[in-house]
């Protein structure tokens, strides 16, 4: 009996050590998507025949200049590589490849042959290196900014690209002469770079669609250096991006030093992972190799066909994405609408029942109310107004801090000041008359009621800025502008609060301390949307962790201070940004506060 169990068990175990090799091997081919044959060690791929020079090819030739007077990265000297194929004749505008770092050995004879076989278009390649900053005396020691440069999720590399490196590119002629015509075309830009390099290449890509929308990546660093690491998530809930995305990168792949800042491996095929969940084109090469130019010497010629689609690129679209908040709230078809611009800046946003939508100028002190995409002036009144809103009969109500008075605006556009003596810079107007308001230099949140009594209900906050209630108006959201949180509140039958907490938790971008929130508002749903310096945030209401981002048009500058729902049905999402006014069609609903009762009487505030 005994021996018959060592048989029964023995096979067992034989069984078990097969399927254990087959589900490992399973599992390699699933995780290493390999050119065969595998390469005898991690990083001895044989180089493309395209990256080796072929003598029939014509060359293209390559100059240098320096660029050491940047106002981006003051003090940085670097010298700009320019690659100009032989084909380019300087009589119409070629693509552009932008390469962070310099250019390898090999790149410009994979550019020379692929370009002479017409399998990618003609393209002007620009090599930049990071910036180095020496010291004084010169030849001493100097500072190495290529992390503070690449890793960082800012727009400074991006700003520095557009506005100073294609511009002084464009100025200069080529060795023989001709004029350096870049395309303005973003569907015939390229960006690419390595380990460091490749995470920038992203960021500028993902903040710039407008000038860039073909990007390779080799050994990204998607690691907690500066905030990579968060990538994945900010891109599984962001709008998409018409990016079109080549990866490579190996399951030996680590910097070392560099174990501490996370798995550069896995953190690769996480964000590969969430570009395909939010609907990108993407496209990868997994191999065996480390932290090394290997595999990019092996694949460079294949990813540079697939980047471009051969000889005359095609357009890119943005695709749809499986986040289903996004899929529940915003319109794919429907994109932002700038409908009014001032140059002397808009500030808050406020929306009446009828749909209708009043922004301010507080420089001017001019409102104006927007009905169907129509601007017109509603109101003047005392410039310094801050804080806007709604209140009983349909009244809109402002703040001025720097006066300390409440100013009513009735549907007429006649005003008059209901308190003064009030200290603070926001405010929301809640249906029964009280009045809550942030005082943003004190960290106070203040009650207001209808007699004028004045009382404070919460203290210690982080540079309070925008006030809501939540829809059924039991629960008070006050944003806090120098953190990454807004404030949950119970309001109490009279009106003060109880139970505070840092609920609601925001993205803070790149160099920014803070989320530098503003103004908030809510739909129907119960999602809060919060204007902040990276566009709307939405923010799950069980749960307070931000599930959609919506980012205004890219610029340089994401960041919008007002928002509000308006429009037909309240299904138009309005933001302000510093001069402009922008509009998208949701398929959410906006939440607007039921505004019963009486306009709010005169008061005289006994403010302590």
């Amino acid at each position: 009996m005994r021996h018959k169990n060592v048989k029964i068990n023995s096979g067992f175990l034989a069984a078990l050590l097969v399927g254990t090799v087959a589900l490992f091997f399973a599992a390699a081919r699933g995780v290493t998507k390999l050119l065969p044959p595998g390469p005898a060690w991690w990083d001895s791929y044989p180089p493309a025949k395209n990256l080796l020079p072929q003598p029939e090819v014509p060359k293209g030739v390559i100059f240098t200049f320096p660029l050491n007077n940047s106002k981006i990265f003051p003090g940085t000297q670097r010298n700009i590589q320019v690659y100009i194929p032989a084909e380019y004749t300087g009589k119409k505008p070629a693509c552009v490849y932008v390469r962070l770092d310099a250019f390898g050995p090999w790149s410009f004879a994979t550019f020379n042959n692929l370009i002479y076989k017409k399998e990618i278009p003609i393209t002007i390649g620009i090599g930049l290196p990071a910036g180095v900053t020496p010291s004084v005396p010169a030849n001493t020691s100097q500072r190495f900014e290529r992390s503070y440069e690449f890793d960082a999720l800012n727009d400074n590399v991006g700003r520095f690209i557009i506005q100073e490196v294609l511009p002084a590119v464009e100025r200069r002629r080529t060795p023989s002469g001709l004029p350096i015509l870049l395309t303005k075309n973003p569907n015939h830009c390229a960006i690419m770079g390595g380990s460091s390099g490749g995470t920038a290449a992203f960021t500028v890509a993902w903040d710039n669609p407008n000038v860039f929308r073909r990007v390779l990546i080799y050994n990204g660093t998607f690691v907690d250096m500066r905030g990579a690491e968060d990538y994945p998530s900010l891109v599984r809930k962001t709008v998409p991006e018409p990016l079109r995305v080549f990866m490579g990168d190996g399951c030996h792949d680590e910097w070392w030093p560099g174990a501490e800042m996370g798995n550069w491996w896995l953190n690769s095929r996480a964000m590969e992972s969430a570009l395909k969940f939010a609907g990108y084109q993407v496209h990868h090469i997994w191999g065996y190799n480390t932290h090394s130019g290997a595999l990019a010497a092996w694949t460079y010629p294949k990813a540079l066909r697939w980047l471009w689609q051969g000889r005359h690129p095609r357009p890119i679209t943005a695709g749809i994405s499986g986040n289903p908040v996004l899929k529940q709230i915003y319109r794919p078809s429907q994109h932002w609408q700038r409908v009014f611009s001032n140059s002397a800046g808009l500030g808050n946003l406020a929306c009446n029942s009828r749909g209708q939508v009043f922004v301010q100028s507080p420089a001017t002190g001019k409102i104006f109310r927007v009905s169907q995409n129509t601007v017109q002036l509603y109101a003047a009144i005392h410039p310094g107004h801050g804080g806007m809103a709604v209140g009983p009969g349909g009244h809109l109500y402002t703040l001025n801090a720097a006066r300390g008075d409440i100013t009513e605006i009735n549907s007429h556009g006649q005003t008059r000041i209901i308190a003064t003596g009030v200290r603070g810079n926001n405010l929301c107007v809640m249906p029964n008359g009280n009045i809550y308001v942030t005082d943003t230099a004190a960290g106070t949140l203040w009650l207001v009621n209808r007699q004028g009594k004045v009382l404070e209900v919460a203290h210690g906050l982080n540079g309070p800025t925008g006030v809501a209630p939540i829809p059924d108006d039991h629960w008070l959201c006050v944003a806090e502008g120098t953190s990454h949180y807004a404030m949950s509140y119970r309001i109490e039958p009279d009106g003060t609060l109880r139970y505070g907490i840092p609920f609601y938790w925001m993205y803070q971008p790149g160099l920014a301390a803070n989320s530098g929130v503003g103004q908030l508002c809510f739909d129907r749903g119960g999602f809060l949307y919060a204007a902040t310096r990276m566009g709307v945030q939405v923010l799950d209401q069980a749960n307070g962790f931000c599930t959609a981002i919506l980012p205004i048009p890219r610029g340089y500058s994401r960041r919008i201070t007002g928002i509000c729902f308006g429009g037909e049905g309240f299904h138009t999402l309005y933001v302000t940004t510093a001069h402009s006014l922008y509009a998208r069609k949701m398929k959410s609903q906006g939440a607007i506060v039921s505004r019963v009762g009486k306009a709010l009487p005169r008061m005289k505030i006994p403010w302590h």
